[in-house]
């Protein structure tokens, strides 16, 4: 039973993938797509394919264009094709969405995941002390750098996820409150509450356990 809803639900993101290779808030193929939704898509498809399920190459295909079409001269990647707007949080979630469509390095002639990966981490210790999307984007963060070289732990090494995970676990640690162990964010605009934040950072602090499917290297 289970299996029948799940491809139904594959259809239904394949369908709703826009001409650009984007997706939007709404299940249907209309011109309004970003970054964060598609990364959603794209953890979607990539938990569905482990799992067994048929994903229509055509539609990954379509997704790693949009994705490098997303790129920004100085590596960044924008909220969209149409939003000129590009930012840690975002560089972290298109990265990973090219590890989640099984890109892992780049094509011959070309350097985007490399340059992604330096502006984000060239991007960190800004990040630490102020940003909008702080959990957000250290959780997206997180999942790329563990996904380029995970295996590597000692920052002398120069490694990503070495370099990485040392500057931001302690930070992410230190702003768990002591009473109730949650987190709280101080951007909060959408009034989520302390749900959101507090998920993320356990998220990223268990990526290393790879104790969800997802997470594996």
């Amino acid at each position: 039973r289970i299996r029948k809803v799940l491809e139904k639900a594959v259809a239904c993101i394949e369908q709703s993938q826009t001409a650009t290779g984007g997706f939007g808030y709404d299940p249907v193929p209309t011109g309004d797509h970003e970054g964060s939704v598609t990364v959603t898509v794209a953890q979607g498809l990539r938990a569905a394919r482990d799992a067994g399920l048929v994903v229509d190459p055509n539609v990954v295909k379509r997704g790693l264009r949009y994705l490098k079409n997303s790129q920004k001269p100085d590596g960044s990647f924008k909220y969209s094709l149409y939003v000129d707007r590009s930012s840690y949080a975002l560089t972290a979630a298109a990265l990973s969405s090219f590890y989640l469509y099984g890109r892992y390095i780049d094509l011959p002639g070309e350097r985007v995941l490399a340059r992604g990966l330096r502006y984000m981490m060239d991007q960190v210790r800004t990040v630490l002390r102020t940003h909008r999307w702080y959990y957000y984007g250290h959780f997206y963060a997180a999942w790329t750098c563990w996904q380029k070289d995970g295996d590597e732990w000692d920052p002398r090494s120069g490694g990503t996820w070495a370099r990485w995970h040392q500057l931001v676990y302690p930070h992410l640690l230190a702003k768990q409150r002591s009473g109730d162990g949650g987190w709280s964010d101080e951007y909060d605009q959408f009034e989520f509450g302390d749900v959101l934040p507090t998920a993320f950072a356990i998220l990223a602090l268990a990526i290393p356990d790879e104790v969800l499917p997802i997470f594996q290297r």
